[in-house]
């Protein structure tokens, strides 16, 4: 099956999937399906922690400025 087709298979699915479920249900499907895929609020913490960094801080500063 080539992408086109799975996009509208998917575009198909997903829209009678809300027909036949209430938006606020599909999301508790979605987070129950996820689990701790999903980084919860460690991920705030961790930026704080790579943040605090310096030498990385200022090396990962120097290479997205240089994509300028």
């Amino acid at each position: 099956m080539g992408d086109k087709q799975m996009l509208q298979v998917y575009k198909k699915l997903s829209r009678g999937f809300y027909r036949g479920v209430a938006r606020w249900r599909v999301v508790q499907f979605l987070k129950r399906l996820m689990g701790s895929k999903v980084p919860g609020d460690g991920l705030e913490a961790a930026y704080r922690a790579m943040a605090r960094e310096e030498r990385r801080e200022n090396a990962a500063r120097e290479w997205s400025e240089g994509l300028i």
